[in-house]
């Protein structure tokens, strides 16, 4: 099963035209050579695709979950030649970019928009994804820059400071701790018991906010019951609000107009734990012209907070 395209254009036709004979004749093959296609790709799959039975013919569950599978195979292959052509044809060249997925929305808005009005001949090719696949990616030079958090493990990676961000804890109504008639925000400097021994909603392992909380929690000696396992922090920020579980959030997540009802909010002391956001390159890696521009225009975009 090679040919993708072909399969979903001669699926389209049968579901089009209504029956074999009649997708054949628009395709300009045999009837034969159709159901051979049709079958081969069934006896791979295990799955009958279409209902035969069912005039004119549809598509089984099996076939719709297939067919959806081919439609985004030829999305995301135009995209991937739309993209290769606009870098060949781009004389200012191109950065590619990773950035931790469960921070995207809150970072790219401060970036983005500040390099392309200066620089909008310049393609940017963006990755969200877990901080320690685009590790790899920055490793193997498969990325120019990883937007990310501290820490980082090895020393072949060099990186610029960004922007400190003190982290909060939600902590849910269930949570034995919990204190109803509690409505501010109070700092949390060295007593973590209430982490102990209650529910808790966490990122999945890899991502650049995990890391720093396994750090901290080992240092504290404190395992967390883990109830819920999301992929951001603005999923498990909202739940949390909502009384499901507790959380750790960064201060961009940080929601002051929370329900006092539904959970109490402390800050952690930046003496204990914070975040830091960094701009992380390839040690030793030689820098483009492009690099450069883009490394500045990002420094520039968080002095505000240096």
């Amino acid at each position: 099963m090679n040919n993708y395209d072909e399969l979903l254009n001669y699926f389209n036709a049968i579901l089009n035209f209504g029956s074999f004979s009649a997708a054949s004749d628009q395709l300009f093959i045999s009837q034969s050579y159709l159901s051979k296609v049709i079958l081969k790709a069934e006896k791979e799959l295990g799955a009958t695709l279409l209902d035969r039975s069912h005039h004119p013919i549809t598509l089984t569950y099996a076939g719709e979950k297939f067919m959806s599978g081919l439609e985004t195979i030829a999305f995301e292959r135009r995209n991937l030649y739309q993209e290769v052509h606009d870098i060949a044809n781009n004389k200012n060249g191109h950065i590619s970019l990773g950035i931790n997925q469960s921070i995207a929305s809150v970072f790219l808005p401060e970036i983005l928009p500040i390099f392309h009005e200066k620089n909008p001949r310049i393609h940017i090719t963006l990755s969200e994804s877990p901080s320690a696949a685009l590790e790899g990616q920055l490793l193997h030079q498969d990325l120019d820059f990883q937007i990310r958090m501290l820490p980082i493990y090895t020393n072949k990676i060099q990186f610029e400071h960004l922007k400190y961000e003190p982290i909060y804890l939600i902590l849910a109504k269930n949570s034995p701790y919990f204190n109803l008639n509690k409505s501010k925000i109070n700092i949390l400097e060295d007593n973590f018991e209430c982490l102990k021994h209650q529910d808790f909603i966490s990122l999945y392992s890899g991502s650049g906010f995990s890391r720093l909380l396994e750090t901290f929690l080992n240092r504290q000696e404190i395992d967390l019951n883990t109830v819920l396992k999301v992929k951001s922090i603005q999923t498990a920020a909202t739940l949390a609000y909502k009384g499901l579980a507790s959380t750790f959030i960064p201060e961009s997540f940080l929601n002051k107009d929370f329900d006092p009802t539904l959970c109490n909010i402390y800050k952690i002391s930046p003496n204990v734990l914070k975040m830091n956001v960094v701009l992380a390159s390839l040690k030793d890696r030689k820098f483009t012209h492009e690099m450069e521009l883009f490394q500045k225009s990002v420094l520039r975009s968080f002095s505000i907070y240096k």
